[in-house]
């Protein structure tokens, strides 16, 4: 509790109290009663409303309610084939798109020699198979004309679900996948890659919904796509435009039911502590409200009416002061 809300609540309550321990006693028998029950009346309705533990349903059907496999491939402009085809990349998603870049920048060349080098091979990021292994290195087309040699090359690094998505998804039957791609030409490395992220918030939400068949329920953010573990490779790539570079990314994402029961079950339980810290401040705000309408009712009764307007005015700004302190307080 900071100073300011402490202020407060002693600025509000300690008033409130002195009243009512005035009135209490001032009051007879049948004041005294309603003043009781004015004081236990929002005691209890928040004690019997206060949370014991959360029971959560499990996620099921999931597979169902992807539709299988969630490719989404979308039709992004700067996803389209003729992108790699007009502009010189720094990376390429395979071999063959390398070897297909430099073949489109030296069609009209004669004597086209291509070689690979710095081939390295690395494990699959999606896999913990150890015959899943990928290549990447750096493919070198020399060039000789009028004996005079040049060398071009392009590097590549090998992403099969970037290359072929739904190829990638048939060769895993069993696993549920999510291509997540900027939707637009970037400036920037962090851009693309909060535009990605934005594309696997929304698909990753849109699909619990879906099992929760809830239409508008649960929203994800990109802390939830990192902590869950659901990215399990990405691809970034740059391009020299004609007004600069551009970046585009693609993430691939994991979407198996466990890490969706469990995304499913936290989201649920953030949910569920926010309706009932909601009610709480509702219920306090109730019962400070009925609490200074009695002390305003004896107080009115016990000077006959004389002071009326001041003591309204009185109630009302004691009424705004404590939902102010509530709001403070949650």
């Amino acid at each position: 509790m900071n100073a300011l809300a402490l202020l407060i609540m002693l600025m509000v309550v300690l008033p409130v109290i002195g009243l009512v321990v005035f009135l209490f006693i001032k009051s007879g028998k049948l004041g005294r009663w309603c003043i009781i029950g004015a004081i236990l009346l929002p005691t209890l309705l928040f004690i019997s409303l206060r949370p014991v533990g959360v029971t959560l349903e499990p996620v099921t059907n999931i597979s169902q309610a992807s539709g299988g496999h969630p490719s989404n491939i979308g039709s992004a402009p700067i996803w389209t084939e003729g992108v790699e085809d007009q502009f010189e990349a720094d990376v390429y998603p395979s071999r063959r798109s390398a070897e297909r870049a430099i073949g489109l920048r030296t069609k009209d060349q004669a004597g086209v020699k291509l070689n690979t080098v710095n081939i390295e091979t690395y494990p699959a990021p999606w896999s913990n198979e150890p015959e899943s292994r990928l290549n990447s290195g750096r493919v070198e087309a020399t060039v000789t004309d009028n004996n005079k040699q040049t060398t071009i090359s392009a590097s590549f690094v090998a992403k099969p679900w970037v290359e072929n998505f739904a190829d990638f998804v048939n060769r895993s039957p069993k696993d549920k996948w999510i291509l997540a791609r900027s939707q637009r030409s970037c400036t920037s490395q962090a851009e693309a890659e909060q535009q990605a992220m934005s594309d696997a918030c929304r698909k990753i939400a849109q699909l619990l919904n879906q099992v929760r068949r809830r239409r508008s329920g649960f929203t994800v953010n990109p802390a939830d796509i990192r902590s869950g573990g659901f990215i399990a490779d990405r691809f970034v790539q740059s391009f020299d435009g004609s007004a600069g570079r551009i970046w585009r990314q693609a993430i691939l994402i994991n979407a198996s039911q466990d890490k969706l029961t469990e995304l499913a079950s936290q989201k649920m339980i953030t949910w569920r502590s926010w309706r009932v810290r909601w009610i709480h401040e509702c219920i306090s705000i109730v019962g400070i409200t009925l609490l200074i309408f009695a002390v305003y009712l004896f107080l009115n009764a016990a000077t006959r009416g004389y002071y009326t307007w001041s003591l309204r005015m009185v109630a009302i700004a004691l009424v705004l002061a404590g939902i102010l302190l509530v709001l403070i307080l949650s």
